[in-house]
């Protein structure tokens, strides 16, 4: 992680509200290339909501989104599906019927409309599939899939559209541990090595601890807290935002482990 390159993706004084209910108020991120971020808070805090903002699908009460120095409200729809990715919380069942063709949907915002796929696309995609553990269901009907298995289809085609700032939606959902792992440590390393980044929403305080700089904590109420990681994540802090107590594990771990008290 390096801060000496400009921020990929920043926002100022950003107000979010979704049906007369205020998710965050005047809301500043910076984030820089290699940066890892992860977005914690009870149900109906906004996570989701937040994560469409960034992606300019739902619309700000008030504030400004930059990506790369430009306000998002410049760029294109194009130029936005380019440099932003969003993995959605749930995979909708309106699918190409095989699962490499799913996967290459990821290359649609480089490709254009009247060429076919190139080899560079293929190739690209083949190396999606094979790091998510699909090379082997490449021919397959996406409606047999698992939950598991679509979740991980829905990872691959994000990787295929490599953009330069991931947003991710509950990226271990249906995920078994040993997946959910070597998922969000293989993201987890792409960002750091290509200078990317990425924004994750989950539940799971752990898998925020394990793989995320720096950590959003949004209340109920619309107010939050950001920063670093081991300044933001306490047992006070997390027993706050969730309103249960939680605890702290005394492991050997270089990253916190939490559990519910």
């Amino acid at each position: 992680m390096t801060t000496s390159q400009p921020p990929l993706f920043q926002t100022q004084d950003l107000c979010i509200s979704q049906q007369n209910k205020t998710l965050c108020q005047q809301l500043n991120l910076t984030v820089y290339p290699g940066q890892s971020i992860a977005i914690l808070g009870q149900n109906g805090s906004g996570k989701s909501t937040l994560l469409h903002t960034l992606q300019g699908l739902h619309q700000a009460d008030h504030g400004e989104i930059h990506l790369s120095g430009q306000a998002l409200s410049k760029w294109t729809g194009r130029g936005v599906a380019q440099r932003v990715g969003l993995l959605l919380q749930q995979v909708k069942d309106e699918m190409p019927s095989r699962v490499d063709d799913f996967a290459m949907l990821g290359r649609l915002p480089h490709s254009r409309f009247w060429k076919s796929d190139s080899e560079q696309d293929r190739n690209i995609v083949a190396k999606a599939l094979s790091v998510t553990d699909l090379s082997g269901m490449s021919a397959r009907d996406v409606e047999s899939l698992s939950g598991g298995e679509r979740q991980r289809l829905a990872i691959a085609m994000l990787l295929a559209q490599d953009p330069d700032l991931y947003l991710l939606d509950e990226p271990g959902n249906h995920l078994d541990i040993a997946h959910q792992i070597s998922l969000m440590t293989l993201l987890h390393q792409h960002i750091k090595s290509m200078a990317k980044a990425m924004i994750f929403a989950t539940h799971d305080m752990n898998l925020a601890a394990r793989f995320a700089d720096k950590v959003l904590l949004l209340n109920t109420d619309g107010s939050y807290l950001f920063g670093l990681r081991d300044d933001i994540l306490s047992e006070s802090s997390l027993s706050d935002v969730y309103g249960h107590p939680v605890r702290q594990a005394q492991t050997d771990t270089d990253y916190p482990v939490f559990f519910p008290g």
